[in-house]
């Protein structure tokens, strides 16, 4: 069980430093939709997001995208830290684009299917 343990925390090292390899907003967050490893896609969004502050660009798509790659990784209401990211993304997104009805629906989508609040999910 250890020797797993040790070679999970490993393997999302070794993922998220491989994120590292992007050097603008656009690039960051091409190669983040294009991952298949959740987990690396959130690394690569969270590095466009960093970089959407320096370049002054609306990181509403990144937010947007990461929170896509939360939601994919939730098992349903008892994946709380996944579910509460990938909803602070959305709403995140939703400030800085509250124009997208995209987000509008992943958010209650989010409520509706994986957290199983059907009020929130609602309103």
């Amino acid at each position: 069980m250890k020797t797993l343990l040790t070679f999970f925390a490993i393997s999302l090292y070794i993922l998220s430093a491989q994120a590292q390899n992007c050097d603008n907003y656009e690039d960051c967050f091409t190669k983040g939709k294009s991952e298949k490893v959740s987990e690396t896609a959130i690394a690569y969004f969270t590095n466009a997001i960093k970089q959407a502050k320096k370049e002054n660009v609306n990181p509403s798509s990144a937010y947007l995208w990461r929170g896509i790659k939360y939601y994919g990784l939730s098992k349903g209401p008892e994946s709380k830290k996944e579910n509460e990211a990938a909803e602070a993304d959305f709403l995140e997104a939703l400030k800085n684009n509250p124009e997208n009805y995209n987000i509008v629906d992943w958010l209650a989508v989010l409520y509706q299917i994986k957290v199983k609040d059907y009020d929130k999910g609602v309103a």
